[in-house]
């Protein structure tokens, strides 16, 4: 493909104007490659962190309920504590894998 100086300087200027229309079409394709591509990429990596933060919150779920009656009846584990770490610890693990 020839360059674009190159085809500014053809004597032809049917010539240059459809090397130059070639090279506008190529560069847009690839401006559309990009941003397709990285649209994809993106939508992958936050879909990766919403399926880790699910599991990591089923896991914690998990390992309180099977805790002792006793250990719910302390003032740092009570419902509030535990609500907020399930939401807001866990929300910056998810904020985190998708950036």
């Amino acid at each position: 493909m020839p360059t674009a100086l190159y085809s500014m300087n053809l004597p032809d200027p049917e010539e240059s104007m459809k090397t130059v229309n070639t090279m506008c079409l190529c560069m847009v394709a690839l401006a559309i490659w990009a941003g397709t591509c990285g649209t994809l990429g993106k939508s992958f990596f936050a879909v990766t962190g919403e399926n880790i933060t699910i599991n990591i919150r089923m896991k914690l779920y998990k390992v309180i309920l099977r805790k002792n009656m006793g250990w719910h009846d302390r003032r740092e584990n009570s419902t509030g504590i535990l609500t907020g770490v399930l939401s807001r610890d866990i929300g910056f693990l998810n904020a985190v894998s998708t950036e």
